[in-house]
């Protein structure tokens, strides 16, 4: 099966945006530059989040930006609480730099770790300084995003 993207709507994009704009820890996140697709990839993985390396921002002289990818048969396997962690996650791998490299979980490179304790941190903060935020007010953002993708075909 050939490999196709489609580009998610703008609810999923929002719910980035309203990630980024409320823990800290994305402040040196600019939401302009994060870009999100879904794919029909037949991957286990749920999402990825895709660099653009110094070489290809020189080549075409533009500044870093980042595709967060959500494979769509295991993103609507999710709940809308794991919907946001998998996107706080995807996030976490940019770095403070935003120098269009992604970190990965590795503690050696002079970050704290990626962990589920971490992840959980991040989420309950996020929840927490949105007053009127819940679970099911986040499920606004991403409840009909699949509901009119091409790719629902290929699931």
């Amino acid at each position: 099966m050939r490999l196709e993207f489609s580009r998610a709507e703008p609810r999923v994009k929002t719910l980035v945006d309203d990630i980024i704009r409320t823990i800290p820890e994305f402040s040196h996140i600019d939401p302009e530059r994060i870009h999100i697709l879904f794919s029909n990839s037949t991957s286990r993985s749920i999402a990825y989040c895709h660099e653009m390396n110094s070489r290809i921002q020189f080549a075409l002289d533009i500044q870093p930006n980042y595709v967060i990818e959500l494979v769509t048969k295991n993103w609507k396997r999710l709940s809308i609480e794991e919907r946001a962690k998998v996107l706080i996650h995807e996030l976490y791998h940019i770095p403070r730099t935003f120098s269009g490299y992604l970190r990965n979980h590795d503690h050696r490179q002079g970050f704290t770790p990626y962990s589920r304790r971490l992840e959980s941190r991040l989420y309950d903060f996020y929840l927490n300084n949105h007053p009127a935020r819940s679970p099911e007010e986040i499920s606004h953002f991403t409840r009909e995003s699949l509901s009119k993708t091409p790719l629902e075909t290929f699931i």
